[in-house]
């Protein structure tokens, strides 16, 4: 049973029919084509699909988008390359794909 929900993801407006236990990574990648948002782990560990969510930074890979149902939310993501959040760069010799955790 699909549901109306309606955000705006970096100043543009959205309406959409969606499954409930749909991810917002996947709607912002395979039904808004945003593929800024990237896929990493899948169980919100790597930090990869991190957009903000009404000014709060979310893991996009766990929010479902039944989160809409009541609400106008607004979702920032990464767009042109640009970053949702910031990034530190990791110490030297550290595995760069820990570089929030620093």
């Amino acid at each position: 049973m699909s549901r109306r929900v309606s955000f705006s993801v970096n100043g543009t407006r959205y309406e959409r029919d969606v499954e409930p236990r749909l991810a917002l990574v996947d709607l912002l990648r395979d039904e808004l084509h945003l593929t800024g948002t990237n896929i990493g782990c899948e169980q919100g560990v790597c930090g990869a699909c991190t957009v903000l969510v009404d000014g709060r930074s979310v893991l996009s890979c766990l929010m479902l988008t039944s989160t809409f149902w009541t609400s106008e939310s607004e979702v920032a993501g990464p767009a042109s390359g640009s970053l949702a959040v910031p990034q530190t760069p990791a110490p030297a010799g550290q595995p760069a794909s820990n570089a929030g955790d620093w």
